[in-house]
């Protein structure tokens, strides 16, 4: 296991270098602020990330929104003592932008919040290698992943070329299967078309962004695919509804007009 500790404490980021040590994990990476960081994200892949918010340079919030960091980190545990509201706030980012798991951990960090996290990195390499099984659901598997709303959202950035931070969300569709894991649209998609159901998972994946993105501070540009069948007289009228009912500008949405086999390739 390989773990970054952004901590402008020296201090803290010793604590908790002790705190893994005691667990075998030796794989250690420190930085005391985010310029730091990136630096060192841009030539490493970590399992986990501890992240103070407040740095001097480039704080917390900036590291985790930039390009660098996406890249190399998979799971983000962020690190402070600000009140719970602008710690929500950034945890919905995070979520929002794509890490895999996130976590807020108030200072100081305990040895229980380690043997927390240890056990669900355990449990997600578990879900990952079920997930890698080359497996194509059938008719019943998708309506009953209807019914039982196991569908839900990934959200991957979109990053401007001339920033580090991202400008923006991609609304992808997953599937939550609870003895297979999490499934891309390769795995569901074709059982979606077969049942008529494109409509349906569109104002899913569209609902739950909604759900997401009225939680922020900050608005937040998102894009979703949509297939040119889905595309009626009044397809407007229902996107706009739903933005007004989660009070989410409709200006934020962009809507890409996708064929089918675009769905299949998206397995990000």
């Amino acid at each position: 296991m390989k773990v970054l500790i952004v901590e402008d404490s020296l201090l803290q980021a010793t604590s908790i270098k002790i705190l893994l040590k005691r667990y075998e994990i030796s794989n250690v990476y420190t930085a005391s602020n985010g310029e730091e960081a990136i630096k060192i994200c841009q030539n490493h892949n970590f399992d986990l990330a501890f992240c103070d918010l407040q740095m001097p340079q480039i704080d917390g919030v900036s590291l985790l929104a930039s390009s660098q960091a996406m890249r190399s980190i998979k799971r983000v545990v962020i690190l402070s003592a600000m009140a719970s509201s602008a710690l929500e706030s950034t945890q919905n980012m995070c979520v929002l932008i794509g890490y895999q798991h996130v976590e807020v951990i108030r200072k100081p960090v305990k040895d229980s919040h380690i043997q927390r996290l240890l056990s669900s990195h355990s449990l997600s390499n578990t879900v990952n290698a079920i997930q890698s099984l080359p497996v194509v659901l059938n008719d019943k598997q998708v309506q009953l992943a209807f019914e039982k709303n196991w569908f839900v959202n990934a959200y991957q950035s979109q990053h401007d070329v001339n920033k580090t931070q991202a400008v923006g969300v991609e609304l992808l569709a997953r599937l939550m299967h609870p003895e297979l894991g999490l499934l891309t649209p390769l795995h569901f998609m074709e059982s979606v078309r077969r049942l008529n159901l494109l409509d349906k998972l569109f104002y899913n994946v569209l609902e739950q962004g909604l759900k997401d993105i009225s939680k922020l501070r900050e608005p937040l540009g998102f894009s979703i695919n949509i297939e040119q069948s889905t595309l009626r007289i009044d397809v407007a009228d229902k996107i706009i509804n739903l933005c007004n009912e989660y009070n989410v500008s409709p200006s934020l949405l962009t809507l890409e007009i996708t064929e089918h086999e675009t769905f299949l390739l998206d397995t990000k």
